[in-house]
């Protein structure tokens, strides 16, 4: 049954350094500016490391080699030319270009992990991945989507060795642009421009968006920008069904609950509760910068340039009451940093 929720946006003002001030204003995100290529969102001590979380991603074949990671046989699709790098657990793996540059990466959810999903995986634009094995016996089956950094005809001009000018030698976004697979496989662009986004077919919306939607499964765009004082620093994935973390391998993904749902949008519909709990919600934050925990700055005196949420605990509760709040959902591991966006 298809469950239409109530065509309205909540502001919840939860991008905390996304308050008029510059990175040059603001000494706590200078760095967030540098570009990069991490992935996967989490709170916890010593983030640059990337050990658990804010994983660095190999940026050329030369580092992906040094990580390990292996050439491995790609599913059908565009962007011909790309040859794909995996660390062993393939569930995310990057896509480079014949001078050993990274244009795009692919997420993989194995079909014997992924469980409780009644998606139609084609409508959404995944694609089906049987890769030769690793250990030469044993076979999975995947569902695969892709992102690129540069258009398709930008980069069969590169392959046939023409000069393109204005691509950028620093952002992996080459095109100041992110190339999206969407629903029914079509790429989808998205500006690198705040206002180009939010003119689009994304709304902003809180840290778990999820408004102006039909709350089933096969209606929900798999992608959300991330976008970060008028510019977009990041792309979010997500998917409808349960995957557990296995121990004895990289652990990509997030897994927001109920209560972390509830806490964060606290009048949503009951739809989103539900899928957050039954079957569950699977994530993964992809920045394009090289230190995104410097994206929350989170100074209890800039609470009140911030919007709704936040000036609605201002006004009934104590600062020390707020304070207990955000440690509330760090512990929860998914205070999610950053402005948020939503495909209509």
């Amino acid at each position: 049954m298809h469950v239409l929720i109530e065509q309205k946006s909540i502001k919840a003002g939860l991008s905390l350094i996304n308050d008029g001030r510059s990175a040059k204003d603001n000494p706590f995100c200078t760095k967030c500016r540098n570009y990069g290529l991490r992935a996967k969102f989490d709170v916890g001590l010593l983030p640059a490391l990337g050990l658990s979380y804010f994983f660095n991603i190999p940026q050329t074949v030369d580092e992906a080699t040094t990580d390990e990671w292996t050439e491995t046989e790609r599913p059908n699709g565009p962007y011909t030319s790309l040859t794909m790098y995996c660390p062993t657990e393939r569930k995310l793996c990057g896509l480079y270009d014949s001078r050993g540059d990274i244009m795009g990466l692919q997420i993989a959810l194995p079909q014997d992990e992924f469980t409780g999903s009644a998606s139609n995986w084609t409508t959404l634009g995944f694609t089906e991945w049987h890769p030769p094995s690793l250990d030469g016996a044993t076979f999975k089956s995947y569902y695969t989507i892709q992102t690129y950094f540069i258009s398709e005809e930008t980069l069969a001009k590169l392959d046939a060795g023409e000069t393109v000018d204005g691509l950028s030698e620093t952002n992996v976004l080459k095109e100041n642009a992110l190339y999206l697979t969407g629903f029914d496989t079509e790429i989808v662009e998205v500006s690198t421009n705040g206002t180009d986004i939010a003119n689009s077919a994304f709304t902003r919306q809180a840290c778990i968006i999820w408004m102006n939607l039909v709350c089933a499964e096969n209606t929900i765009f798999p992608w959300f920008p991330l976008v970060n004082q008028n510019e977009l620093i990041g792309v979010g994935f997500l998917a409808i069904g349960t995957m557990p973390a296995l121990d004895d391998e990289r652990d990509w993904f997030e897994r927001p609950g109920e209560i972390v749902v509830r806490s964060i949008i606290t009048d949503g519909p009951e739809c989103l509760y539900s899928l957050a709990s039954t079957p569950g919600i699977l994530t993964m934050h992809i920045y394009f910068v090289d230190d995104p925990w410097y994206l929350g700055c989170l100074e209890i005196e800039l609470v009140p340039s911030l919007e709704n949420y936040i000036l609605s605990l201002c006004k009934t509760k104590s600062i020390e009451s707020l304070h207990q709040k955000f440690v509330f959902l760090e512990e929860r591991n998914r205070f999610h940093w950053g402005q948020h966006l939503f495909h209509k």
